[in-house]
């Protein structure tokens, strides 16, 4: 079987982005917020969340349960970006590997070059700060080793 990615560990996606393609995520289990435009929805399991291109976005699992997301990205290419910055997981349902907070940093330093090749951007990592309390400001810095 080959390798699978999963995204949604605390590294992969808490960064404010941007891209060409449109996505749309599922939510298999647990819940995130989802932060789009100047929008906060909280998605849980059985939820679906469309993101359109170029729309800045980012989510986070704000609890303490693991959330596994199901992704389709229209036009293809994007899962190429993912296995550049992502973990690679044994199966669908194996949580990624922990990850190092000096290797995380690395990996935020390379992003910017990396969305560039794959026609995305990395945005300001307070580009919705503004929809979240001091509380989960606290429980992301947390994730990201910070």
């Amino acid at each position: 079987m080959p390798d699978l990615l999963l995204c949604g560990s605390s590294f992969d996606c808490c960064m404010p982005h941007a891209h060409e393609c449109e996505e749309m995520f599922y939510v298999v289990e647990g819940e995130v917020a989802v932060f789009c435009h100047d929008q906060r929805t909280l998605a849980a399991t059985g939820s679906a969340v469309n993101i359109p291109g170029w729309a800045p976005h980012v989510f986070h699992n704000l609890s303490t349960v693991p959330a596994r997301l199901f992704c389709v990205v229209a036009a293809a290419g994007l899962e190429r970006e993912f296995l550049e910055i992502g973990p690679r997981v044994a199966t669908r349902t194996t949580p990624p590997p922990p990850v190092a907070s000096e290797k995380k940093g690395e990996r935020k330093k390379k992003m910017p070059e990396i969305a560039k090749k794959y026609n995305a951007r990395i945005l300001p990592p307070d580009t919705f700060n503004h929809l979240m309390s001091t509380e989960e400001l606290k429980l992301v810095a947390a994730a990201d080793g910070e």
